[in-house]
C-alpha cells in the first residue's frame, strides 16, 4: 500500500509509472480519493501522448488493469 497525502489544491505529484520490483503486473492497481475533487491524469507512453482526465470526487475508487499499470 501506497499513501499519498496532499496539504492543499496546490499539492500534486507528475506523471510516473508505478515500477516497483514488488509490484506484479497482471494485479490490478487501485486508488482510492478521500477528501476535494482531484483530476486523475493519464498520459500514453508513445506519441502522440494523449490524455485521459478522470475526477476522482471523495470516497471515489479507480482501478488500472494491465497494460495501464505497467511502465512501457
Amino acid at each position: 500500500m501506497l499513501v499519498n497525502k496532499y496539504e492543499n489544491g496546490n499539492d500534486s505529484i507528475g506523471f510516473h509509472a508505478d515500477d516497483e520490483r514488488d509490484l506484479d503486473p497482471t494485479i490490478p492497481i487501485t486508488a482510492v480519493s478521500l477528501g476535494q475533487e482531484r483530476p486523475f491524469i493519464i498520459k500514453a507512453s508513445k506519441p502522440p501522448h494523449h490524455c485521459l482526465t478522470i475526477k476522482l470526487a471523495n470516497s471515489s475508487l479507480l482501478t488500472m488493469n494491465c497494460p495501464t499499470n505497467k511502465k512501457i
